[in-house]
């Protein structure tokens, strides 16, 4: 019990490191989630069993375990994008209440209080959201409508999160219903169908999807210095130039070896110990465990992103604790 307790614990500090990663990483969308598949996919394959996969890895069971992975995934990270770190976790962190609910674990009081104590958390980090785009609006005479665009991309951040909540869940139990002792077999199984797809759709398509992201990517860049290249046009141009050789190693983009190097190690002390953890313990242990990412989260992104931790995102912090500390005991 007490390895599967420390699993839980470094596994949710690693992967709570995801919305960060997702926001700071400037490389395309489909691409963050290729190297996500790929990493764990390459990195578990060492560690398989090829009985388990050959009973598995087709039957329905892993092309179920697989296809709700990569929902989970896609759902996830375009939420990450969306929304705050601590706005998207703390939707993500319904799943743990779907997990105890599914148990007939039904403590309908402690419920309602941990919904409070998220709903606060994600309040609080939207409320300041909107506050600091009402000031950049002001700034920027044609952004008239910038609020409503948040509000926009708010929705379209809670709906893909709810998504990510619910097959967060679903994973658990999918992974229970594949009996073996070695996780490594889940996680391949877990990641290998949507790999080989994902693949296959970029090669067909890489030259469409890599203009359409870079210009993305490229127009967001020149608003943050757009007045500075106004200024030095010619010179930022060659720095960018002298830049973008500095950025290589072996010829390849640091930045993309990072996103690489990040899923390896997301893939060793995330996911893999995550999987450790389910089979270790009872799934009630494993709910309240899952908390600590939200709380990790919020660090992260205060640490890391500099996103504000709000009264009422401590408020509902320490509602959402003292509700886990009653679990746990009773």
């Amino acid at each position: 019990m007490i390895s599967g307790l420390i699993a839980k614990i470094i596994s949710e500090c690693t992967l709570s490191s995801y919305p960060v990663f997702i926001k700071k990483i400037n490389i395309p969308f489909l691409k963050k989630v290729l190297y996500r598949l790929f990493g764990f996919t390459f990195i578990s394959l060492f560690f398989c069993d090829w009985s388990i996969l050959k009973k598995y890895l087709f039957n329905y069971q892993g092309i179920l375990l697989s296809l709700i992975t990569f929902i989970h995934i896609v759902s996830s990270f375009r939420g990450f994008e969306l929304l705050r770190g601590g706005v998207a976790s703390s939707i993500l962190y319904i799943y743990p209440l779907i997990i105890l609910y599914v148990n007939n674990e039904r403590p309908w009081l402690v419920y309602f209080f941990i919904l409070v104590g998220l709903f606060l958390l994600a309040y609080g980090s939207y409320h300041y959201q909107m506050e600091v785009n009402d000031q950049k609006s002001e700034k920027e005479t044609f952004r008239l409508f910038g609020k409503n665009i948040v509000l926009e991309r708010f929705v379209k951040g809670f709906g893909y999160m709810i998504v990510s909540a619910v097959t967060e869940a679903m994973i658990y139990f999918s992974v229970l219903e594949i009996k073996t002792s070695n996780n490594w077999n889940h996680l391949f199984i877990s990641y290998f169908f949507g790999f080989v797809v994902l693949l296959v759709y970029y090669l067909f398509s890489w030259n469409t999807i890599d203009n359409k992201d870079g210009q993305k990517i490229d127009k967001e860049n020149s608003k943050k210095e757009n007045n500075i290249e106004s200024k030095n046009h010619d010179n930022n141009e060659h720095e960018n130039v002298e830049k973008k050789k500095n950025n290589l190693i072996l010829g390849i983009d640091k930045t993309h070896l990072f996103a690489f190097g990040f899923n390896i190690l997301a893939a060793l002390l995330g996911y893999y110990l995550r999987f450790y953890s389910m089979d270790k313990l009872n799934y009630k242990l494993y709910s309240i465990l899952s908390y600590i990412g939200v709380f990790v989260t919020y660090i992260y992104g205060y640490i890391f992103a500099q996103e504000k931790i709000t009264l009422l995102s401590i408020l509902g912090s320490l509602i959402i604790i003292l509700s886990n500390i009653y679990l746990l005991y009773n």
